[in-house]
């Protein structure tokens, strides 16, 4: 009878143990299939953003994008320093961040640090000015560090008119809280 027992539980183990670990791996591959597809799906998101944005841009002022003696980013004669509604009101409707570089340069931005300061003056470096400001391309990365804070970001060139050599870029970004 003993014996018996003995064997019942170790056929009872022998059988429960690959169901388990089968179970586990299905439920890892399936966290990595819905975790790719979400990064997928911000990635059109964010792209989308940020071209509207660099699209809006466009009709911004009449000029050349710089930055004026005041230090603020301006299109011709129109200051985005100053006029950063337009930026917050994107966040507000589709919660993705906007910042708005010239140079390596980030001017205007709706991320703020932790005391609700915008987090302007930042710099970029690394291989988003690779693909971007140097490769004039289009970037998606799914980890940068802004004011403390992971994103996952949507990079795109800014051009002056009638020029194909970059002057800065726009960022559209979400918190990585929303991949996690």
């Amino acid at each position: 009878m003993k014996l018996k027992m003995k064997l019942r539980g170790k056929l009872i183990c022998i059988i429960l143990f690959p169901v388990l670990l089968l179970g586990v791996a299905v439920m890892q591959l399936s966290k990595v299939t819905v975790s790719n597809v979400l990064v997928d799906k911000l990635d059109t998101s964010l792209s989308a953003t940020a071209v509207s944005v660099t699209n809006t841009l466009k009709y911004a002022g009449v000029g050349d994008y710089g930055v004026n003696d005041a230090g603020e980013l301006v299109k011709g004669d129109f200051n985005l320093s100053k006029n950063v509604g337009f930026a917050d009101r994107i966040k507000e409707e589709s919660g993705v961040e906007v910042s708005i570089f010239y140079g390596d340069k980030r001017y205007v931005t709706t991320i703020t640090d932790e005391n609700g300061n915008r987090a302007a003056g930042e710099t970029i470096s690394g291989e988003i000015k690779e693909h971007v400001l140097d490769g004039g391309e289009s970037y998606f990365v799914e980890q940068v560090e802004v004011a403390g804070k992971q994103y996952l970001a949507y990079c795109t060139p800014l051009f002056n008119e009638g020029s194909s050599t970059p002057v800065g870029m726009v960022i559209a970004a979400i918190g990585q809280e929303h991949v996690d």
